[in-house]
């Protein structure tokens, strides 16, 4: 983003993979200080981002309504483009008649629209970032569940009005999608000047770096527990917390040493890179799956459950259930090649890698995960069986 529009400013500047890799980095340090010295500082600082949300929201959006020039309805809404080469490729294969020909265009077209979803679902990245820091918040039962669903409906609107604003103002497409970052694109064909792409583009730069800060404290707070309850080599070390600071300041220490190794990687090879990153999908997906399945499966047996005091209702089952059936579809997709025809550097390697993690996790336990986890659901259960649990309806 940085590089993409100081190319817009410095027509000669030239972009480079180390430059995006020591930028990772530096953002990745900047996230320090607020998980360590000034952690005391962390919520006021959260809140300001969120006030910085919305206005950062308004400060993009109402210039380019007033300004950019806007595509037909027409092209917004009945116009497709497909660049991911399946159509051609499935109606070859497919080797279907003359008259059948639109036909397979559409089912085929509708494939690589699927395929594209899982781009898409990156936007869920984070979602459940609340129930991390489940622990340290007050009233848990009832603010975290509460803050979820509302941060959901909310930022769902606001995507919602930013993707309509953003098909509309975007311009000719494939200029778009030839730059480096298609949305700078749009800013600079909404204001019409470098100098008015870099406003909003620097806008959501600041509310990335204040994501990333938010993942660092999650994450260092997701690592710490599952350490503590031994579900990770070298609990003792992981689980130690700072004596003065009161934080897990070694978790933080190696979230951040991950971040850095994985911006190495990408130095070395971007096409490694991506496939690193491709498994989160398929990582927050098959644990929803397996998560949302497990309740659903206590509740078809009526086993007791610790009560809910944040509660959808009668739409809370269906929901469950139509959770688990799109994690299942979407999590397929996150196995396909993003484009045909397939090469070394478009093939995704998504599965094999999975299925190493999965190979991995799954010794590490069997080996000696099983003699010593504890898992937090089995002090649910030994409430329920000395009959502190009530059942839920």
């Amino acid at each position: 983003m940085i590089q993409t529009i100081t190319q817009y400013n410095q027509p000669d500047f030239v972009l480079l993979n180390w430059q995006a890799s020591l930028l990772m980095i530096a953002i990745g340090f900047l996230t320090v200080p607020f998980n360590t010295v000034w952690r005391r500082a962390l919520p006021m600082f959260e809140t300001i981002v969120l006030v910085f949300h919305f206005a950062g929201f308004c400060a993009t959006i109402i210039p380019l309504w007033v300004l950019a020039p806007k595509n037909s309805a027409t092209q917004v809404f009945t116009e497709t483009t497909n660049s991911g080469g399946w159509s051609n490729t499935g109606e070859a294969a497919l080797k279907v008649p003359p008259d059948l020909g639109r036909v397979a265009y559409v089912v085929i077209a509708g494939l690589s629209l699927l395929v594209g979803q899982v781009s898409v679902f990156y936007c869920m990245a984070g979602a459940d970032s609340a129930v991390h820091l489940s622990e340290e918040v007050e009233d848990t039962s009832l603010n975290v569940p509460r803050s979820m669903v509302w941060a959901f409906v909310l930022n769902g609107l606001m995507g919602f009005v930013m993707l309509i604003t953003y098909v509309f103002c975007i311009g000719d497409l494939t200029s778009a999608l030839d730059s480096p970052e298609p949305f700078v694109a749009t800013f600079l064909n909404g204001r019409g000047s470098s100098g008015g792409a870099t406003g909003p583009t620097i806008i959501l730069f600041i509310l990335l770096i204040a994501g990333n800060n938010t993942c660092t404290t999650t994450e260092s707070r997701q690592m710490w527990a599952f350490a503590r309850d031994k579900g990770l080599p070298f609990p003792g070390w992981l689980s130690k917390t700072h004596p003065r600071w009161n934080v897990p300041l070694n978790c933080i220490t190696v979230t951040i040493g991950i971040n850095i190794v994985l911006c190495l990687i990408n130095l070395g090879s971007t096409l490694a890179f991506n496939i690193i990153i491709g498994l989160q999908n398929v990582g927050f997906l098959s644990t929803s799956i397996i998560s949302i399945g497990c309740l659903i499966s206590a509740r078809l047996r009526r086993d007791p459950l610790p009560p809910a005091r944040w509660s959808l209702g009668h739409l809370g089952m269906p929901i469950t259930y139509f959770a688990v059936l799109y994690a299942s579809f979407l999590v397929t997709f996150c196995f396909f090649p993003v484009m045909v025809p397939v090469t070394a550097q478009t093939v995704n390697w998504t599965p094999a890698i999975f299925v190493g993690v999965v190979v991995l996790a799954t010794s590490f336990y069997l080996v000696n995960g099983r003699k010593v986890y504890t898992a937090p659901v089995t002090y649910v259960e030994g409430k329920r069986r000395n009959g502190m649990l009530q059942s839920v309806t």
